[in-house]
């Protein structure tokens, strides 16, 4: 994982503040969580860290480091995107516009296809762009991609594709979706209708995976809570963890809805999408300076 720069970090304030304390007195448990509101954690879950923290009665920075580490793993919690074999496993990508989702779409397929067959479909149909672009993924991965035309039914897109899948015996196939805005019922209703589609064609073999902006915010919780609500998201991507990203909105969404996290997204290449780790992400959160 990558470290960002300087103390306009959430480690690096942590580390900033802590070597101007002299001792550890009670207030320096509200300058911990004045911190931890400042790096997107939510004022509930940064109360529960601080009291947490404070049971651990650390003395310098590495015991806060490490009582940090262990409060912060423990509000996170993973699981693991698995496709079957020799049998179709469909992921649908969820999300509102911008997170990155096509482009974290083309990176699954590029870490799948070395041990499984893979298949794209764009069922982004309200922008020909995307459709555009998931189809340079396809050819540049060399996966092939099923779309329609802008405009088109998204759940008659899912449809063929799962039949072209089951046709091809592919195991996996990825489909992109929409940007969803998650204030939006027109849109969250065509949302249930796709997935309902998925999962009837599929028989159940799916997984809602959402994409989670790391620089949104505490916006990122309410948009996760609809999204959840429409369709049951099974499992959390983190997008756009790099130097800019705060991280705690993670934690946030984690703790305040129970769901996992399964992958972390740490750039732009192919191949920085990894399996996401709650121990080595809640460490990367506190060390970065």
């Amino acid at each position: 994982m990558r470290a960002g720069g300087g103390s306009g970090t959430f480690g690096g304030r942590l580390r900033t503040w802590f070597s101007r304390a002299s001792g550890w007195r009670e207030a320096d448990f509200d300058a911990l969580e004045d911190t931890l509101l400042e790096g997107d954690f939510g004022p509930r879950l940064a109360a529960e860290i601080v009291d947490e923290v404070r049971s651990e009665r650390p003395r310098d920075w590495q015991q806060l480091q490490a009582a940090l580490v262990e409060s912060l793993q423990n509000a996170i919690a993973t699981t693991v995107v698995m496709p079957r074999r020799r049998q179709l496993t469909v992921v649908l990508m969820l999300g509102v516009n911008g997170v990155g989702k096509t482009t974290a779409l083309a990176k699954l397929a590029h870490r799948y296809r070395r041990s499984h067959t893979v298949m794209l479909a764009a069922a982004d149909t309200f922008r020909a762009a995307a459709i555009d672009q998931l189809v340079r993924h396809g050819e540049r991965l060399d996966v092939p991609v099923v779309r329609q035309g802008r405009g088109a039914d998204a759940a008659a897109v899912v449809f063929d594709a799962i039949a072209s899948a089951r046709a091809r015996a592919t195991e996996l196939l990825l489909v992109d979706t929409a940007g969803r805005m998650h204030n939006r019922t027109d849109l969250v209703a065509e949302l249930r209708k796709l997935a309902r589609v998925a999962e009837q064609r599929a028989e159940g073999a799916v997984h809602h995976l959402l994409a989670v902006d790391a620089t949104t915010g505490q916006n990122a919780v309410e948009q996760a809570r609809v999204f959840h609500d429409a369709v049951r998201v099974d499992s959390l991507l983190l997008t756009k963890f790099d130097s800019s990203a705060r991280g705690g909105t993670a934690f946030a969404v984690s703790r305040q809805l129970g769901l996992p996290f399964s992958l972390l997204g740490t750039g732009e290449g192919m191949e920085d999408l990894q399996v996401f780790d709650a121990q080595r992400f809640a460490t990367a959160v506190v060390e970065r300076e």
